[in-house]
């Protein structure tokens, strides 16, 4: 046991008591001896006392949670890890925990607020440091992100546990501790496997510009390896685009119709062709699906379709099909673009009269 350095007194009357530890454990006060007072009373004087075995507890809890946050932090991050310095660099950030719960209990000083948030990112970088890269500090930069987020990620959760399952105002430490935990081991388990999905994801996404008449549209296409469709006329690859996502493409009169047939009804065909700015450009073009086999797809010739991602662009002959169905339920990408559009993009660039960069209808 490890006696404080504060003395307490108290009336006569008043007996020594027990405090509930505001950290951890338990904190006990016990009277140390007496001695008279002022106009023959009597002064108890109190001696402050913590167990070390629940302090090294706390050390060891502490050190183990930043541990998982480094490895975390590492498996978000891609990068190689080091068990013998992320195990150091879990001890530094212990330590840090254990001086400011010695700090709340009034063994050692306080900085104020403002200095303990700059102690925080420099313990925090420090933790880094050690784990990853001392000797280029530049390179730990990218690992702010996950670091931070994963640390988020962990109070959130935590937060959220403890209120649920504590007792009215007051917490439940266990819990939000434990939940937190999970919540680090879950996001650094799934990591790799999270990234390299989004990886592929983004190697196969390309910013597809189809323009018809003055009008255009912008959207996210993936290059979709089973999009085999040809338009038979032409013999053209087919891009399949979301049919909300087409629709400022075409002329107001025309929509409910265009729609009505991507959805089925070919008895109206016959209407679409009634527009003279249109007659010539509507296409149906057969497919086979899961569960739909010899269907017909209406699409339409454009004036342009641009292929980009972000550093190339180039123009390649297409036709567009419509749908009337979410290609993707989360809404990363609206049209689906045949897998030789994804091997033109070697092709040499091609101006182009806007940056692709928005969506949207001129």
């Amino acid at each position: 046991m490890v006696p404080g350095p504060g003395l307490y007194a108290c009336s006569r009357s008043r007996p020594a008591r027990v405090i509930p530890a505001r950290k951890f454990g338990r904190e006990r006060v016990d009277p140390a001896g007496r001695m008279p007072g002022e106009g023959g009373g009597e002064v108890v004087e109190l001696t402050r006392v913590i167990y070390l075995d629940l302090l090294l507890l706390r050390f060891l809890g502490e050190a183990l949670f930043d541990g998982l946050l480094l490895w975390t932090t590492a498996r978000l991050a891609g990068r190689p890890r080091n068990w013998g310095r992320l195990a150091v660099a879990s001890l530094v950030g212990a330590g840090y925990g254990l001086w400011e719960s010695l700090a709340a209990l009034g063994m050692v000083p306080l900085p104020p607020l403002a200095a303990r948030i700059g102690l925080v990112l420099l313990v925090s970088w420090l933790m880094l440091a050690v784990a990853f890269d001392l000797a280029r500090p530049r390179s730990l930069l990218p690992l702010l992100l996950p670091f931070y987020g994963a640390v988020a990620a962990a109070a959130g959760a935590g937060f959220a546990a403890g209120f649920l399952l504590g007792q009215g105002p007051q917490p439940n430490g266990a819990a939000a501790v434990t939940t937190a935990g999970l919540t680090l081991a879950v996001m650094g388990w799934q990591a790799p496997r999270w990234l390299r999905r989004e990886r592929l994801q983004r190697a196969s996404e390309l910013l597809v510009r189809v323009e018809v008449g003055g009008r255009w549209v912008e959207v996210v296409g993936l290059v979709d390896t089973g999009n085999q469709l040809r338009e038979p006329l032409s013999g053209w690859p087919v891009v399949v685009l979301e049919m909300e996502a087409a629709a400022p493409l075409f002329p107001e009169s025309l929509r409910p119709l265009a729609a009505q047939v991507a959805e089925g009804d070919l008895g109206a065909a016959g209407r679409l062709q009634r527009s003279p700015d249109w007659a010539g450009r509507w296409r149906m073009i057969p497919f086979s699906s899961l569960g739909t086999r010899h269907g017909l797809m209406l699409g339409f010739r454009p004036d342009r379709v641009q292929l980009g991602d972000g550093r190339h662009q180039v123009t390649l002959p297409a036709v567009v099909g419509l749908s009337v169905h979410l290609l993707d339920a989360a809404g990363r990408y609206q049209a689906l673009v045949p897998p030789d559009w994804g091997e033109a993009q070697t092709l040499p660039d091609v101006p182009s009269p806007e940056p692709l960069e928005r969506r949207g209808s001129a």
